[in-house]
């Protein structure tokens, strides 16, 4: 049996979109802006002292010693941000009816069986959701048939999808009236809910977080200034979403959560983790009003001697925010370990897929890394039986790989069967030895493949 190194002594989802090189749970385009959104890493947003919370303690440490100020949240213009209490409770709703539209249920036309899909997401190895300009559309034969089940009330800036009935979208809004349209399902696209949230900027990026449960976030960003650019976060519970912000900022580096119940979750930053302690990762355990840096240690690197120069320090790339094992404490966190070497005056990057583990939200340790394995993620069927999908960095093969020990070890590394012109993929697996293999060609088209061996043979289904 093959197996890759220790080096250090419900189904399962894998989404990966390549023209963004980001695997993450929650597929995001953009349209009609440029792609990103942030440019330059390394400063630190400071939490703004939001109306009626107390503000002792609100702050972020600061990247280089640096404090800001906390700002009124009036500033930011968000009038509507009227929530009270004390730290840790949910924010409160407005009685006051919410605009709302309705989204045209499902088309009485029959539509093409296979339509120009620009991504798509399996919930199950039979049932997923898909996009293409303007509409959405679901399908219950493992992509071979697609149904249109609504309209899409703008461009999409974030998606997610949790559950084969529950859907999430974030659309771009008409430049006159700056925010988003939020639109979202819960009976597999029957019927939609649409609310219009306001903001004193134009929105540029968005990242939807929303649990199978129902609880989660959508982070909204505007404009990027030198560094960073104002955002805020709203609150999903039940699958309704909050009127007001909980959290809001004038420079903010935030780019994605995760949640593991409504009061406790993790976001990133935009920034990489360098030796001088740049946070790369934060906590919340009140709902996200406050959040704290977490530590990252760099796992260690035999052989490898710490450089003056910082151009040759390693680094962490987080290509998305901590997976919780469902049903446990423990969370895990895949990331891109990059070590510089300078060779004859030219840099080079060696690549170590690692695996970072917890079982309290802010301690991490490092339990297992691969050289020459790139933009890892993992999907956990419990604590210990899981998978992982990985880029080899010298070719455009991705591996498969299974563990049965909480990942201290993976065995079977198998190459992905693809086609030439695929652009996302979408694993999906309902135990250690069974799992499907979904690919979206730049064509719209779905490819599947099925494995019954742990990966060990991929093989082509009709």
């Amino acid at each position: 049996m093959k197996t890759l190194t220790h080096l250090d002594s419900a189904p399962a989802c894998i989404l990966f979109d390549c023209q963004h090189s980001t695997p993450t749970a929650t597929t995001r385009f953009r349209e009609n802006f440029p792609p990103g959104g942030f440019v330059l890493p390394g400063r630190r947003a400071t939490p703004l002292k939001v109306l009626g919370y107390s503000g002792r303690g609100d702050k972020n440490v600061a990247t280089r010693g640096m404090w800001r100020h906390l700002i009124p949240a009036l500033l930011l213009g968000f009038s509507s941000i009227t929530a009270s209490g004390p730290v840790g409770a949910r924010a409160p709703t407005s009685s006051a009816p919410r605009p709302r539209l309705r989204i045209p249920e499902r088309t009485t036309s029959p539509p093409p069986a296979k339509p120009d899909l620009r991504a798509f997401h399996m919930a199950t190895p039979s049932k997923g959701w898909g996009l293409t300009s303007g509409s959405v559309w679901r399908t219950e034969t493992a992509a071979a048939q697609w149904a249109r089940v609504g309209h899409l009330p703008g461009a999409v800036v974030s998606w997610t999808a949790p559950t084969a009935q529950i859907a999430w979208f974030a659309c771009q809004t008409d430049a006159s009236r700056p925010g988003l349209v939020v639109t979202w399902t819960t009976d597999g696209g029957g019927s939609w809910t649409t609310v219009h949230l306001d903001t004193p900027w134009p929105v540029a990026t968005a990242s939807l977080a929303v649990s199978a449960g129902g609880f989660g976030s959508l982070l909204a960003s505007g404009p990027v200034g030198l560094q960073t650019g104002p955002q805020a976060l709203w609150r999903i519970d039940a699958n309704q979403l909050a009127t007001a912000p909980v959290y809001a900022v004038v420079n903010g580096d935030f780019a994605a959560a995760s949640w593991q119940s409504f009061q406790q979750g993790w976001m990133t930053t935009t920034s990489d983790a360098l030796p001088d302690n740049t946070t790369v990762l934060y906590y919340t355990q009140d709902g996200g009003r406050r959040w704290s840096p977490v530590a990252l240690p760099l796992p260690r690197l035999p052989g490898a001697a710490a450089s003056p120069n910082p151009k040759l320090q390693p680094s962490l790339q987080l290509s998305a925010p901590p997976a919780p094992v469902s049903g446990t404490d423990t969370a895990m966190l895949p990331v891109t370990l990059l070590v510089p070497e300078d060779v004859k005056g030219i840099l080079t990057y060696h690549e170590f897929a690692t695996l970072y583990r917890s079982s309290n939200m802010t301690t991490w340790s490092p339990i297992w890394k691969q050289a020459d394995l790139a933009m890892m993620s993992t999907r956990w069927l419990s604590a210990t039986d899981g998978w992982l999908l990985a880029s080899v960095p010298d070719g455009p093969r991705w591996i498969t790989a299974t563990t049965t020990t909480g990942g201290l070890t993976w065995s079977n590394p198998s190459p992905v069967p693809l086609t030439p012109t695929w652009h996302q993929l979408d694993l999906v697996s309902p135990s250690p030895t069974e799992a499907w293999l979904f690919e979206l060609t730049s064509g719209g088209v779905v490819v599947q493949y099925r494995t019954v061996d742990s990966g060990a043979q991929w093989r082509p289904t009709p």
